[in-house]
């Protein structure tokens, strides 16, 4: 896993074309679409397809939707960009990116 973060790290990720810090110390993009939450809209359709493909239509237990270059960085809300990660390798690949920042 830590291979696997060193990796995604060193990659030279896209941006979204306004980007700024904000409180939470990680960067923040100013143009992405938003929902009521704040969060960054996420397309459920996509996600539903994604989950289709892989053989888990229902969920995955202990397992979570992760996009492999996050929409924040300008990944896109695709099927191709999405990956199952248990919930720790989720929080452990969003701490490093968060010090990254």
């Amino acid at each position: 896993m830590r291979l696997f973060l060193a990796l995604l790290l060193s990659i030279s990720l896209q941006s979204c074309s306004t980007m700024s810090n904000n409180h939470h110390s990680h960067v923040y993009c100013d143009t992405c679409m938003r929902n009521n939450y704040g969060h960054i809209q996420r397309s459920e359709k996509a996600k539903n397809v994604f989950m289709k493909r892989s053989g888990y239509p229902n969920g995955r237990p202990g397992y979570v939707v992760d996009h492999i270059i996050p929409l924040y960085k300008g990944g896109e809300d695709t099927p191709e960009n999405m990956q199952w990660l248990t919930v720790e390798q989720h929080k452990e690949k969003h701490r490093a990116l968060s010090e990254a920042d």
